[in-house]
């Protein structure tokens, strides 16, 4: 059992400028003065905030033993630098969970994100294969993934809206993405696309 103390919730009936109404937001106190605190996840939210960086896999086996995802539309899964030591750099077990789950109305996804409190260095980690994963998510309009990931095979993307890649870190922790990666993903379906940026950089180039 996840210790899930200080759990930030936002109701159906609060706007609260960077996340969406009926949502959960975990690992972050920057903001635990402005909002109630829950002990236990509701089962009815659509948006869930994960910044403990690679402890998240806990909160998502937590999530998806009480059929959370199922209802999801909203899915952010990163870090901030504060929570460092619960690991940040390989999220392929994550990675591996969500491979093996459904997310049928989920309609944007953040995954990899370093989530800058202050002026501090970005760091990527290690997504792995987001082949299945993304496929666990028909619906789905917004995609942000930043760092090394794989593909291994073109995707049916029909729905999707808007799209952004970065591989862009001051600390390269993991190789670029491949050639192979980014052929797959420049050949898949986007009917629907109207942004699509793919920043490839690095300190070194």
């Amino acid at each position: 059992q996840v210790d899930m103390a200080n759990i930030l919730f936002i109701d159906r009936d609060t706007d609260f400028e960077g996340w969406q109404s009926n949502s959960c937001i975990i690992g972050i106190s920057a903001f635990a003065k402005d909002l109630p605190k829950v002990s236990t996840i509701p089962n009815y939210i659509t948006g869930l905030y994960l910044y403990w960086g690679e402890r998240n896999l806990e909160i998502l086996q937590e999530i998806i033993t009480q059929g959370i995802n199922e209802k999801l539309d909203y899915l952010f899964i990163g870090f901030v630098h504060d929570n460092k030591s619960f690991g940040y750099k390989d999220y392929t077990l994550i990675t591996e969970l969500l491979s093996k789950t459904s997310f049928p109305k989920l309609k944007s996804f953040e995954y990899g994100i370093d989530y800058l409190l202050a002026n501090e260095e970005t760091v990527s980690p290690n997504l792995g294969d987001l082949t299945l994963v993304l496929e666990n998510m028909p619906q789905l309009e917004n995609l942000e993934i930043t760092v090394f990931f794989e593909l291994h095979k073109t995707l049916n993307l029909k729905k999707l809206k808007q799209f952004y890649f970065s591989d862009y870190t001051f600390d390269q922790i993991n190789p670029v993405v491949s050639q192979t990666t980014i052929e797959y993903l420049t050949q898949c379906d986007f009917e629907n696309l109207e942004e699509f940026e793919i920043a490839l950089t690095s300190e070194e180039t």
